[in-house]
């Protein structure tokens, strides 16, 4: 069983100057994407709440808060801290974009920028994030057929719950399953949800 992405990635787009969000906009939705534009980090926490999204573009400099705070807050979240941010500012020192990837972003887009610029960046890293949520269902799935083999009854329920779990909150189990004689199933109650340590390194593909 192969777990399909069907819906169209969304773009959360977080910036104060209207034209900036009105141009994003229209690159990513020319492109096939989902663009959600709001103005303050205020109102890109509400968004977060209704729906997550597959990536974020976000300035630096806010009103309410700088992009740096409100990254730091994405990552420490359980559901947010996989989601790739893309820092966009007009900030261009070597030490700004040093503070924003030890904040936890991917990327650094100086303004003014290019369109194509911000269009391939975008689409490297949806791509990467995909994949590393595809090799780590697969890897989930290898792990339960073999926890699995002694048993005449693959658990079934485990591995549907990991692709629900990826649908609602984008985030990953911490722990492998594993199935012993004295332990049947896996306590799914005990899951704390985000990526292993050594899934970061590998590439992604579309789900």
């Amino acid at each position: 069983m192969e777990f399909k992405r069907v819906e169209k990635d969304n773009v959360l787009l977080i910036d104060d100057v209207t034209s900036n969000l009105i141009t994003l906009s229209e690159i990513i939705r020319n492109e096939g994407y989902i663009a959600r534009p709001v103005k303050s980090v205020e109102y890109a926490m509400k968004a977060v709440d209704a729906e997550l999204p597959s990536i974020i573009l976000l300035d630096v400099t806010m009103p309410d808060m700088n992009g740096y705070d409100y990254c730091r807050i994405l990552k420490k979240d359980i559901r947010t801290r996989n989601i790739p941010v893309i820092f966009i500012s007009g900030l261009t020192g070597a030490k700004d974009r040093i503070r924003g990837f030890e904040c936890g972003a991917v990327d650094f887009i100086t303004k003014p920028f290019e369109n194509m610029e911000v269009l391939m960046r975008i689409n490297t890293h949806l791509k990467e994030y995909h994949m590393q949520k595809n090799l780590y269902i697969r890897n989930q799935k290898l792990n339960i057929l073999v926890s699995s083999s002694s048993s005449s009854r693959p658990s079934v329920s485990i591995l549907s719950h990991v692709s629900r779990s990826f649908a609602r909150t984008g985030t990953f189990p911490r722990a492998t399953i594993t199935r012993t004689t004295s332990q049947p199933t896996a306590s799914l109650s005990r899951w704390d949800f985000h990526l292993l340590p050594s899934t970061r390194r590998s590439s992604r593909t579309t789900l």
